[in-house]
């Protein structure tokens, strides 16, 4: 999940929260496109860089969003990682920083016959759910402060007007 978070320093940063998986009774989790799931709870403040100047921020930030991916520092947060299952060994568990140095979220969005393509078609198809032409998909790419990345494919959310 996503939102603004002003207590980390400004309406420039966000706030990106890990819930996590909860499942229960099962050996392992996998998709379409990962042979193993894994549980990741915590949360990351990023930013998007610019210049100092106040007034060239969101000019900045349109002229990136439309010449390709964008790229969100981090500059605090951590995730504990482990995996979900009967299967999965205690041992691996572990902390990834994203407290600055290279620590980055990069946004960009899924390409049509890509596996984050054909991973939210199949949970579109079994959620019953029919593709909106309006939806927006996105693929994030995190990279921790180690060099550990992983990926996540999401759609946004339906927003319904009143």
């Amino acid at each position: 999940m996503f939102k603004a978070a002003p207590e980390s320093g400004g309406g420039n940063a966000l706030k990106v929260t890990f819930f996590g998986v909860d499942v229960a009774d099962t050996a392992y989790c996998y998709n379409l496109v990962e042979r193993r799931i894994l549980d990741r709870r915590g949360t990351i403040f990023i930013h998007f860089r610019s210049h100092n100047r106040k007034d060239l921020g969101v000019s900045d930030f349109r002229r990136a969003a439309t010449s390709g991916p964008l790229t969100y520092n981090a500059h605090r947060g951590e995730l504990q990682v482990r995996g979900i299952g009967t299967e999965a060994d205690p041992a691996d568990a572990r902390v990834l920083p994203f407290d600055g140095g290279d620590s980055k979220m990069v946004v960009q969005t899924i390409p049509a016959g890509s596996d984050g393509a054909k991973l939210l078609a199949d949970y579109d198809a079994r959620a019953g759910i029919a593709p909106s032409a309006d939806q927006r998909r996105f693929t994030f790419q995190f990279t921790a402060k180690d060099g550990t990345q992983f990926t996540f494919f999401g759609a946004e959310a339906s927003r319904q007007r009143k």
